[in-house]
């Protein structure tokens, strides 16, 4: 859907929906709605909080936000603060280009790692531990735990802290070769104004039938914030997901 056509069905809901005419929103006003109910609905999805189910747990929820996952492997690490530790940073072109949002970390999903021991019994086969993530306040007493403490056979520890990055810990044994993860990515902002949007861009990975969702939530955002008494009436009739 293009720039113009999200522009025509922004205008087509907010006619039916308002109560007291249409009110007379200019191009950034609705792209701003249309922005908060796209990363709403993508967050909302990601938590199952529009519905009794989360992410991945029906095949509409994995269509939903399927076009925003992707993988990627790391292989190179920094050493980390915490003994034991390297680290990876995760991807947010947005530090250094605030126009670039082609790759931009969100929601983690899947991570796995490849250490440099090889599995019990075998030349070729290196051992792939369980990722788990940990918080602080537990880390020092399950590094101290013969029987938590992390290992090539078993699992890792993973944590988050600033500037994009992810500690990996390990019990100082073995290394890890390579870490790869499966990851939300942020969806690319819409601008509806021609003049800044030449092109006439509009939803990027974002999934078809996803984008009249968006939309919809769109309206009754606006509607909302203009104090609308109608809106809540229409919100069943257009099947609007809170």
């Amino acid at each position: 859907m293009t720039a113009s056509e999200i522009d025509y069905f922004f205008s087509f809901y907010l006619e039916r929906m308002a109560s007291n005419g249409t009110p007379a929103l200019d191009y950034r006003q609705k792209s701003v709605a249309i922005n908060d109910a796209m990363e709403n609905l993508i967050v909302q999805t990601y938590n199952g909080y529009t519905k009794p189910y989360g992410f991945e747990q029906t095949e509409k929820r994995i269509e939903d936000l399927g076009e925003l996952v992707r993988y990627k492997t790391y292989t190179t690490f920094s050493p980390g603060f915490l003994p034991n530790s390297t680290t990876i940073t995760l991807p947010n072109t947005l530090l250094t280009n605030p126009t670039d949002f082609s790759d931009v970390f969100w929601f983690l999903i899947f991570d796995t790692c490849t250490t440099n021991q090889f599995e019990c019994g075998s030349t070729t086969v290196y051992t792939t531990p369980l990722v788990k993530e940990i918080n602080h306040q537990e880390l020092a007493t399950l590094l101290k735990d013969p029987f938590n403490k992390p290992s090539a056979d078993t699992h890792i520890f993973r944590n988050r802290y600033e500037n994009l990055k992810l500690a990996l810990i390990t019990d100082g044994t073995f290394s890890i070769t390579s870490y790869t993860i499966g990851y939300v990515r942020k969806p690319q902002p819409i601008e509806l104004d021609p003049v800044n949007n030449p092109q006439n861009i509009g939803f990027i990975n974002i999934s078809d039938h996803l984008q009249r969702e968006i939309i919809k939530k769109a309206v009754s955002l606006s509607l909302e914030n203009l104090g609308d008494p109608r809106y809540q009436s229409n919100k069943a009739e257009l099947n609007i997901i809170e």
